[in-house]
């Protein structure tokens, strides 16, 4: 496991590639993941297991719908909370379909165009 302050080192020496703290940095370093996320370009942060709505609405607040990704930990923790979560969160339509899709479609190169009839 790797602390985000960690991550930021990383990020520097590796400014071409992304990097996605996992659980919005982890129950005790969510305020250090959006510092280094806010900061480094390549630095993403994802929903998994973070139990807290609010975070995930700071994290869009803070470093924009664009920066921040779902994520589920399954099996460990249940799909639905992890949707239910992000819901919680107050968010747009527009944040929602990031977080939920267009972001990872960015990061992989896949036009989601091709996928709608």
């Amino acid at each position: 496991m790797c602390l985000p302050y960690q991550i930021d080192r990383l990020a520097i020496q590796c400014p071409e590639t992304t990097l996605i703290l996992a659980h919005i940095g982890g129950f005790f370093s969510g305020e250090s993941a959006l510092n280094v996320a806010e900061r480094r370009r390549n630095v993403l942060v994802d929903t998994s297991e973070i139990p807290f709505p609010d975070m995930v609405r700071k994290a869009v607040n803070r470093l924009g719908a664009e920066k921040v990704l779902w994520g589920t930990d399954a099996p460990c923790c249940d799909i639905g909370h992890e949707i239910k979560k992000v819901e919680l969160a107050h968010l747009t339509v527009e944040q929602q379909r990031l977080i939920f899709a267009e972001n990872y479609a960015r990061l992989m190169g896949i036009n989601l165009e091709t996928f709608h009839d």
